[in-house]
């Protein structure tokens, strides 16, 4: 049997195994969308395949596995959907236009966090995407590529001599003046800082041979390489959460994540610490405040003066110098305590209270 046969009944077998999306099904979709959300995960298939079969192994379908584990809890999930297949006449930049307006009419771009997972030409799609927009790339956390032929496949170059799929003519081994060799240079050049993660495939597809290769699959990758023992459809489709290309994402989600989310609570403990300082000076404030208007006490105005003054250092170093201002200004209002027969311990009363007040609005705005 003759190689070009044998490359297109690969081709032919990978249009089976991973159909083009049917009329009915959803293409571009959320799996799972928040409106408190602030990232999100943008599923990005490859060549012959679609939103639903390229992620999809028996009844396990991989964006559900991200829904139901705790790790990924409040980032929502998009599956980006393009037509591809056999005689698919879009090219990868094309592609990378149709996926600009999709995630925009989506409103996937608004969000302050995006990663991409991405698989096989899906990753070529994905970062001609980024360089195309920029201030997408500016607020994406990291991408993860699954096998994508960096630097072309050598099935593809055979391929391209039985199919009149444009895609697959671009996916050929790269020579310096081909597309894939403007995109490398182009993806140098614009030395984006978000890290790129890959993985690549240890198993031949159909008996046949590697699809792509480690050295074009870890081609741009910034981050250590994941080897995956799966072919190069399987490597897309894990059958639990334990599989080993769900880890692999896991842990570069973990990777990027934990320490955000480290941020986060160190926040949250900050402004709890400082809700109970400001809860502490509200106390003694209120205290002073009883003692003022006892008249049987001596007048508490160097206590007061000293309390005044260690709030203050604290707004300084812990809030800002905002907070001193407020705390110096009335609120606006004063009370006549007619118990006070004296002007000058009634100010003082009325002093306190007005700090009291002030320190009671910055607890309120510490809540988290």
């Amino acid at each position: 049997m003759s190689l070009k046969r044998i490359v297109l009944g690969w081709l032919v077998s990978m249009s089976i195994l991973m159909p083009a999306a049917r009329a009915d099904e959803p293409v571009s979709r959320f799996v799972r969308q928040s409106p408190a959300s602030k990232a999100v995960i943008v599923f990005v298939h490859g060549l012959m395949g679609d939103g639903i079969s390229s992620w999809t192994n028996g009844s396990i379908y991989w964006p559900d596995l991200l829904a139901r584990d705790q790790v990924f809890d409040g980032t929502d999930i998009f599956v980006y959907s393009y037509s591809t297949g056999l005689w698919a006449t879009l090219t990868i930049d094309e592609l990378a236009e149709n996926m600009r307006s999709t995630l925009q009419a989506n409103r996937v771009t608004n969000y302050q966090g995006i990663i991409f997972l991405s698989h096989s030409m899906g990753g070529l799609v994905t970062r001609a995407f980024l360089l195309k927009d920029r201030p997408v790339a500016d607020h994406t956390l990291f991408a993860y590529f699954l096998s994508t032929p960096t630097t072309g496949s050598q099935i593809a170059s055979i391929a391209r001599f039985v199919s009149s799929n444009q895609q697959i003519g671009l996916l050929r081994t790269m020579k310096a003046e081909d597309y894939l060799a403007d995109l490398l240079r182009n993806w140098l050049s614009a030395g984006f800082r978000f890290p790129s993660y890959c993985a690549y495939e240890r198993l031949p597809t159909n008996s046949f041979a590697l699809v792509v290769g480690m050295e074009s699959a870890s081609a741009l990758c910034t981050k250590p390489l994941d080897p995956i023992e799966a072919d190069h459809i399987s490597i897309a489709k894990p059958s639990s959460q334990n599989s080993p290309s769900y880890i692999a994402f896991k842990s570069a989600f973990a990777d990027i994540r934990i320490p955000e989310l480290k941020g986060e609570l160190d926040d949250r403990e900050k402004r709890r610490s400082i809700r109970i300082t400001l809860g502490n000076l509200l106390q003694e404030g209120l205290q002073l405040k009883a003692v003022c208007a006892d008249e049987t006490q001596p007048a508490p105005e160097t206590e007061a003066n000293a309390w005044a003054t260690r709030a203050e250092a604290f707004f300084h170093a812990t809030m800002d110098d905002s907070y001193i201002a407020r705390f110096r200004t009335s609120p606006g209002f004063s009370f006549s305590i007619g118990s006070i027969k004296s002007p000058q311990r009634s100010n003082l009363w009325n002093g306190i209270n007005n700090r009291t007040t002030r320190l009671d609005e910055f607890i309120k705005e510490y809540v988290n």
